[in-house]
């Protein structure tokens, strides 16, 4: 599947227990597509997909929710690949290692070899381990609904982009914890960024020992945060 013309938010989609069956696709290269699988016994099978990417800066996005299935098993990722796992939603997630945004609302996911991570990154009421996430570059991440995401290897995060840093964590037991962190730097100036946490969220990064950046405001709003 593969296009050129930048027009349009388009979706090929499996719901209330369709099937979409392309087992020997092997590349998708389109922007503004999202595939997506809803509802129960709905399934999106991609088996054969080993190559991903959305176009001019536009995600190529899975989709699954409510009981639907994407399976993409040997699709490792890329900087313009997408995931949102909402609840109910299945889609294999241990072969990525490279995504430019994750959702997971109420769906939890295994990411144990994710190295890179840009763009925007939700997640809520789930805890979330990335174990092997070293590059969250220009990446911004929101955390709630008692969420509890864990970067133990990430040790510096670069500003390279105009993107971020906006980091949100808000309410009571979500927790960002960055254990491993000792940088914030960055020399691209352009936005107005904010880490903070609110109505009692929590960021952690107690070993944090440098920030070299413009343009930044660290907040804490709100009882307990």
């Amino acid at each position: 599947l593969t296009g050129s013309v930048l027009c349009g938010f388009h979706t090929v989609q499996a719901t209330a227990g369709g099937q979409i069956l392309a087992t020997n696709l092997a590349n998708v290269t389109l922007g503004t597509l999202s595939l997506l699988a809803d509802g129960t016994n709905s399934v999106i099978d991609l088996r054969g997909l080993k190559s991903g990417a959305g176009q001019s800066g536009y995600l190529l996005s899975f989709v699954a929710q409510n009981g639907g299935t994407v399976w993409i098993p040997q699709l490792a990722g890329g900087p313009l690949v997408g995931v949102t796992i909402n609840a109910g939603g299945v889609m294999p997630t241990a072969q990525f290692r490279q995504l430019g945004g994750i959702t997971l609302l109420g769906g939890a996911a295994s990411f144990g070899n994710l190295t890179m991570l840009s763009g925007q990154t939700t997640i809520s009421g789930v805890a979330e381990d990335f174990p092997s996430l070293t590059n969250f570059n220009g990446g911004n991440i929101t955390v709630n609904g008692g969420a509890v995401v864990t970067m133990p290897a990430l040790q510096n995060y670069v500003k390279d982009s105009c993107d971020g840093p906006d980091w949100t964590v808000t309410g009571p037991n979500s927790v960002l914890s960055l254990p491993g962190l000792t940088n914030l730097t960055g020399s691209v100036l352009c936005g107005f960024h904010t880490v903070q946490a609110t109505a009692g969220g929590w960021i952690l990064a107690p070993n944090l020992t440098s920030i070299t950046l413009g343009t930044l405001t660290v907040l804490a709003d709100g009882t307990g945060s």
